[in-house]
């Protein structure tokens, strides 16, 4: 099978996303096949640990321990979406080698399969070290990963689109999409499911590969909790994502549920 085969037939599930630390790996190799068969995960690229005020290693060290960890614990034939949003974008490995592109060349080089993927909150660097890897791995699917903002101007959304799947020489039907509102703890769901039914009118969700919708409800702040108290936390992604069902024929088409767990989206970075 071909990566695109195999990705075209796994993005059906729940994602969620996560980052490649030790403990996420370390849990995850812990499941069964029946387990992982039922969600694919964006792992979204972590920073370096901060100790004494500054990093406790390398760029260079940093990517090669997570490329490691991944060819070690995250399973050959199964796909994961790879991100690269938390870092410094102007960080450069040894050799000036741009870090996505040495990611994506060096998962691809352990036989991974993965969908690498981009948002508009990328500079031109970025995008071009993305289109040198399509360029050399045309069956690669890409995945595109919007936020609030993207979604509260579509018509803007729409044209920075078309710049990345033009250098790519691809369409978005042959494009993952992800809305990836983060925090909504704050948030009104009736005001979010407005967003996405304009937007859907500008750039129709049925025109994509797949469609994920994902966010975090659970609390940036659990000061407010009392220590040993029995309290719940609402599933407010899930509300978000059940609205979205329920209002499908609004936003055009029903999405697939993506999170963050059990963690707010600007988790800690601490591996």
């Amino acid at each position: 099978k071909s990566s695109r085969v195999i990705f075209m037939h796994e993005l059906k599930n729940y994602i969620p996303i996560l980052t490649p630390k030790r403990g996420e790996l370390g849990a995850i190799k812990e499941l069964k096949e029946k387990e992982l068969s039922k969600f694919t995960p964006l792992f979204d690229i972590h920073q370096m640990s901060i100790k004494g005020g500054k990093y406790d290693k390398s760029l260079d060290q940093h990517l090669h321990a997570i490329i490691n960890a991944l060819d070690k614990q995250w399973p050959k034939e199964k796909l994961f979406i790879l991100d690269y949003s938390q870092i410094n974008l102007d960080l450069r490995m040894e050799e000036n080698i741009h870090p996505f592109k040495f990611l994506c060349d060096s998962l691809k080089e352990k036989q991974l399969i993965f969908s690498p993927t981009i948002g508009l909150d990328r500079d031109e660097a970025y995008l071009n070290a993305l289109t040198d890897f399509i360029n050399e791995n045309p069956d690669y699917i890409i995945t595109i990963r919007l936020l609030e903002d993207d979604v509260e101007n579509p018509r803007e959304t729409k044209d920075a689109i078309h710049k990345i799947t033009s250098c790519l020489h691809i369409e978005i039907a042959k494009c993952n999409l992800i809305i990836d509102f983060k925090g909504i703890e704050n948030k009104d769901i009736d005001s979010l499911i407005d967003l996405l039914s304009e937007f859907n009118l500008i750039l129709p969700f049925q025109a994509w590969l797949s469609f994920t919708l994902a966010a975090s409800g659970f609390p940036s702040d659990l000061s407010k909790i009392s220590r040993d108290s029995n309290q719940s936390i609402q599933r407010k992604e899930l509300n978000l994502w059940r609205a979205a069902i329920d209002g499908h024929a609004l936003i055009g088409r029903k999405p697939n549920f993506g999170d963050y767990i059990i963690s707010p989206p600007d988790r800690a970075n601490v591996d």
